[in-house]
């Protein structure tokens, strides 16, 4: 449960002038942000606070349509002009929104009464590109990667199998645009400034989710977003710089899973993707849930993210109910290392199935001559020391010391930003 009862917004709860503070970083680009601001000013009806944080832009701003505050600051990134417009912010609620995304009508109208529910902390709409393509149906944790990710991305709103509907049951919320209340915003912290235009989003709702604050998706809300039109690219340092930062800040992120907890419900299940004369190796989604086992999956889900708001659980982790499928193995050999338990039960299947061999070196990015369980053991390790040494290597390719503290981290630290009370 929350650490600190949350005021209670009245059902039918409306646009009231104050309540809602619209943040809105912006570098360059000021015609997209121009775009963002009167998108504001034309839905939400009352006059909005809108804080408009210039992150160090090259050009000065054109004329703009009115904002409440403008501030300037030195390029520091997403997560830096984020909070630095929070600190001079007044509403109740704390609506980041992106300067190269489109509200549409209805946004707050429809995003607003989810905090009738006292423990909502965070609520976000529907993601789609100026096509009309689907950006982000909703955010899942991948068994495989560990991180957020958008479901149904590039999909056909209107298509049957995208099954857009409310969802109470998600543990996160894209930051493109995303309201949350200033009661978990204050509790909870700033956006973590180690994180560099990416992940700052997923970072805040893992230790929102953990102190007991829950997430709304809700796509009849829609925002138009011109995906990274204002960053780019990512250059390759602060990709790897981002990776490296997010295994050290969450070590056993892969444990936070939630794939068949929110899609079963929908008709579908998490898949991988596999065509290695390609290169193609990636996550997806598919509508083969006739294997009774998934429902086991679920409930594996479910009993781990119970112990992420610190209940004792047991799990009884059985390769037998798990299906037969190189995904599930991955998972279930990782959480057995996690949990001092022999992956080698996991790993078989795995090495025997086609390319399994390839899949162990893809994800892990070591090569290695000969089998040995050890070998297999450290490969599939995600502990905090594989985080530590896989940082250390990355840190040192780019020419940082990693024997100094790294944003207040210091790397020789054992980070546990996520220890389970599980017993198995």
């Amino acid at each position: 449960m929350c650490e600190e009862p949350h005021a209670r917004i009245p059902a039918g709860y409306g646009i009231i002038v104050g309540k809602v503070s619209f943040i809105i970083p912006v570098y360059g680009k000021w015609e997209l942000a121009a775009n963002a601001v009167y998108s504001i000013r034309a839905t939400c009806g009352s006059e909005p606070e809108i804080v408009l944080v210039d992150d160090g832009s090259v050009e000065r701003p054109p004329g703009l349509a009115p904002v409440n505050v403008y501030l300037r600051q030195p390029n520091g990134g997403f997560a830096r002009a984020c909070n630095a417009g929070a600190k001079v912010a007044s509403g109740d609620f704390l609506a980041f929104i992106n300067s190269d995304a489109e509200l549409q009508p209805g946004f707050l109208d429809t995003l607003l009464p989810e905090f009738d529910v006292a423990t909502v902390g965070c609520v976000g709409p529907r993601l789609t590109f100026p096509t009309g393509k689907l950006q982000c149906g909703g955010v899942v944790f991948s068994k495989l990667v560990g991180q957020g990710q958008h479901t149904f991305h590039g999909a056909d709103p209107d298509a049957p199998d995208t099954k857009l509907q409310r969802l109470t049951d998600v543990a996160a919320i894209c930051g493109a645009a995303f309201i949350i209340r200033r009661t978990a915003w204050e509790q909870v912290g700033d956006f973590d400034e180690g994180f560099r235009n990416a992940l700052e989003d997923m970072d805040w709702s893992i230790r929102a989710y953990d102190r007991g604050w829950d997430f709304v998706y809700n796509p009849a809300a829609n925002v138009i977003h011109h995906e990274k039109a204002t960053r780019g690219e990512e250059a390759n340092p602060a990709v790897v710089r981002n990776k490296a930062y997010w295994w050290l800040r969450h070590p056993k992120s892969f444990v936070y899973s939630d794939e068949e907890l929110v899609l079963l419900d929908r008709g579908l299940r998490g898949s991988v993707n596999m065509n290695f004369e390609k290169g193609e190796f990636g996550i997806g989604y598919t509508a083969d849930v006739s294997d009774p086992r998934w429902q086991n999956v679920r409930e594996y889900q479910r009993a781990l993210r119970r112990t992420r708001r610190g209940e004792q659980v047991t799990i009884a982790l059985d390769p037998s109910a798990l299906p037969e499928e190189i995904g599930c193995f991955l998972w279930g050999a990782q959480i057995a290392c996690a949990f001092q338990m022999d992956p080698s039960p996991y790993i078989i299947p795995i090495l025997q199935s086609q390319n399994g061999f390839l899949v162990l070196q893809h994800l892990q990015n070591l090569w290695y001559d000969r089998f040995s369980w050890d070998i297999i053991r450290a490969v599939l390790d995600v502990t905090a020391s594989r985080a530590r040494m896989q940082m250390e290597s990355e840190l040192l390719d780019m020419g940082i010391d990693p024997s100094k503290e790294w944003h207040g981290l210091s790397i020789d630290a054992s980070p546990s930003d996520f220890e389970p009370a599980v017993s198995v």
